[in-house]
């Protein structure tokens, strides 16, 4: 940037968005992956039977490909996490005039596609479209109002050439973040009668949700 003569502020400007970037999605997601894990403790075992093959003996990890390829249940509690918590915008400019539900849009105005909407859409994501729901992706979808419309339908990281970039390495950092630390510590409530928490809807974020209140949680180094 400083060969093309941008500003040192400008610059800051820049780098600033970058580092919101990494900051504002994968601790959130991150946050929801472990709690979801916690709530549902027959989830965690499995998700722990089958992360186990990616760590050695000293619980590092030594195969990243096999929690990025070979482990769907993970997989499906990432995509899981995202669509529930996730609450980015795209933005989009309108090549024509279009007419949605009755309501014209015009050519040259700007239009904001938020994605937590279509996220819970009861016709897409089945009857429990409301919980989190760690085998969504991986369930058969047999089972009336259980529905798997797959992780095509989530749509966190945008669309069409502003798809985020950085978007295979946020989900490598996510799910190794995850896998090493249930792997090394014992988490869990301080009160396991402590209420449910729900992503914060109220404050408007372009980002991950926070939960709405605060969770205590034990953590221990496992020997």
């Amino acid at each position: 940037m400083t060969e093309r003569d941008i500003s040192w502020r400008d610059q800051a400007a820049a780098t600033f968005a970058v580092w919101q970037a990494l900051q504002a999605n994968a601790i959130p997601t991150a946050f929801w992956v472990i709690y979801g894990l916690l709530y549902h403790p027959e989830d965690r075992r499995r998700f722990e039977e089958e992360t186990a093959p990616a760590f050695d003996k000293s619980n590092r990890i030594i195969n990243l490909d096999h929690l990025v390829k070979n482990s769907p249940f993970l997989s499906s509690i990432f995509w899981e996490s995202m669509r529930y918590s996730a609450g980015s915008v795209s933005v989009r400019k309108l090549t024509d005039n279009v007419t949605i539900g009755g309501r014209t849009l015009y050519k040259d105005a700007m239009m904001m596609l938020p994605t937590r909407p279509p996220h819970f859409l009861p016709e897409v994501f089945g009857d429990d479209c409301n919980e989190w729901v760690a085998d969504r992706f991986v369930r058969d979808g047999t089972v009336p109002g259980k529905k798997n419309p797959g992780i095509r339908a989530v749509v966190p990281f945008g669309g069409g050439y502003t798809l985020c970039p950085g978007r295979h390495f946020a989900t490598n950092e996510i799910i190794s973040f995850v896998a090493t630390i249930f792997r090394n510590f014992d988490i869990t409530f301080c009160d396991p009668s402590q209420r449910e928490v729900r992503p914060k809807t109220e404050w408007p974020t372009l980002t991950g949700l926070p939960p709405d209140g605060d969770v205590f949680v034990r953590v221990r180094l496992r020997k």
